[in-house]
């Protein structure tokens, strides 16, 4: 196949996402299998317009905004498409999300068929984010909260609505995810798929060598537990809310780090908190790291920490430290528990309970053999359900067993 992907960016933006890692494994796992890819994505921050990597073609519109909707997306990306489409016809159209919604309005001009990917659907990121605004702690003004609504109003009725509309397929990363877009959206029910998300494993596997190297270089000493928690620093990641819960955990004298990883608008707020608590020594900010490096990282650690307070999708972070076999404690929300099974796999939180969180970290540092069985679990389920081989080929069986299994038909049947 021929196949066009619409995103507004990519992990060779530098693009530090879950979306971006997903469209990097998918379409690498799609040039393996002997089909062409052209990415057409939005403004490079180095001013690159065209490169080629691992067999991939990227476009990168420098008419356009980086990784925004809303400078001449729409228009740039489906001109830069004709301009393609006419070079060589494109058999399939993917969208990243909703990125390919501009496609989606004019696609019957075409007649391709449109896939696109959704990490997370519906209100509740939103819902969350109006949470946090409306808690005293943060001082947010009624203004804000009403440019949430207003934002979620009008991403909804310009991206949402066509993208699902003119979608032939949708490939949910949860069944979260699956049950959210039936609920807020008007779609039929038999094309949608859930096809969860999959990481390469010889890439986040355990390795005791980079465990010691990066302890020894964090300064984590002997007998000292270490807790790691990552990703974009955000209020509604929850990042502080494992700082608050070092904070208990020391009061009772445990012997205890905590190791977050990642940048992000929020991160001078808890640099303030960790002042505020004096957790300078006891509290690791790694900065960014890139994802071909963060599984050294992973090895480092004891424990991993997803206090999450938003409704997640799936989230890489989690399949990569259920990968390295790390047990988990993560909030129970969003697509996190359609992946662990509390009690079997990992132990799940209410989400922004800071005393369930402690008591689940506890639980965990005084029973070694639950911690290893935890990982060990962990792992296998990765290795059995959550690899990349298994994302990719499910979703190609997907796409061509619904849109290429009707070839005999008319355009018209299909595209009524």
């Amino acid at each position: 196949m021929n196949i066009c992907f619409f995103s507004i960016v990519t992990y060779w933006h530098g693009g530090k996402g879950g979306m971006e890692i997903h469209g990097k494994i998918l379409c690498e796992g799609l040039v393996e299998r002997g089909h062409e890819v052209t990415i057409i994505s939005t403004r490079h921050p180095n001013g690159k317009e065209y490169e080629e990597v691992n067999g991939i073609k990227i476009y990168c519109l420098a008419e356009t905004g980086f990784s925004t909707y809303w400078k001449k997306w729409g228009k740039e990306s489906l001109k830069k498409f004709d301009q393609l489409n006419r070079m060589k016809s494109f058999d399939i159209v993917l969208s990243q999300s909703f990125n390919g919604y501009y496609f989606a309005k004019n696609k019957k001009k075409y007649q391709i068929p449109l896939v696109s990917f959704l990490q997370g659907a519906g209100p509740y990121m939103t819902i969350s984010k109006i949470k946090l605004a409306v808690q005293r702690r943060h001082h947010t003004s009624i203004a804000e909260v009403i440019r949430l609504l207003l934002s979620y109003i009008v991403h909804f009725f310009i991206l949402h609505l066509p993208t699902v509309l003119g979608s032939d397929l949708i490939i949910c990363a949860s069944d979260h995810v699956n049950d959210s877009l039936r609920k807020w959206y008007p779609v039929r029910r038999e094309k949608i798929y859930t096809i969860m998300n999959g990481i390469d494993t010889l890439g986040f596997s355990p390795d005791d060598k980079d465990r010691n190297r990066i302890r020894k270089h964090l300064g984590v000493r002997e007998g000292e537990s270490l807790l790691m928690t990552s990703g974009t620093i955000s209020k509604e990641k929850g990042h502080h809310l494992a700082i608050e819960a070092l904070n208990k955990l020391l009061e009772k004298n445990v012997n205890l780090k905590l190791m977050i990883v990642g940048d992000g608008e929020y991160l001078t707020s808890l640099s303030r908190l960790i002042d505020k608590f004096g957790l300078k020594k006891r509290i690791i900010l790694t900065g960014f790291v890139p994802n071909k490096s963060i599984g050294n990282y992973y090895n480092a650690a004891d424990i991993y920490l997803i206090p999450t307070l938003r409704a997640e999708g799936l989230p890489f972070a989690l399949i990569e430290a259920m990968s390295i076999g790390l047990p988990i404690i993560a909030s129970k929300a969003g697509g996190i528990p359609n992946v662990v099974k509390d009690g079997k796999d990992g132990l799940l939180i209410n989400p922004g309970d800071t005393n369930d969180m402690v008591s689940k970290i506890l639980i965990l540092l005084r029973n070694k053999n639950l911690r290893e069985e935890l990982g060990v679990k962990a792992r296998q389920k990765v290795l059995n359900e959550l690899n990349s081989e298994n994302m990719v080929n499910r979703t190609l069986n997907v796409i061509e067993s619904n849109l290429f299994a009707v070839k005999n038909k008319s355009s018209s049947e299909i595209y009524s």
